[in-house]
């Protein structure tokens, strides 16, 4: 594994430290979640209660009918085939 001893700007190109100069020293990768979002995206968020879609996962977020199938079939995928550790 290579040392690094540059992080940062101070890898940055000039170009970059420069770009970041003037936008303040800010990134664009600062804000996340809803403060990186659309102004239209964060309504919808506001509207459904702040709750993204995505918070549930996995069968949290199946009907019930997938639920019950993949219950029937021993928690097992569709595929058929349950997965080696």
């Amino acid at each position: 594994m290579a040392a690094h001893t540059e992080r940062g700007l101070q890898a940055a190109s000039r170009e970059t430290r420069r770009r970041v100069a003037r936008a303040g020293g800010r990134a664009p990768h600062e804000a996340r979640g809803l403060q990186a979002a659309s102004v239209e995206t964060r309504k919808r968020v506001a509207r459904a209660g702040g709750r993204s879609p995505h918070e549930e996962r996995g069968l949290q977020a199946a009907s019930g009918e997938t639920r019950q199938r993949v219950s029937r079939k021993g928690g097992r995928s569709s595929a058929g085939e349950e997965s080696s550790p």
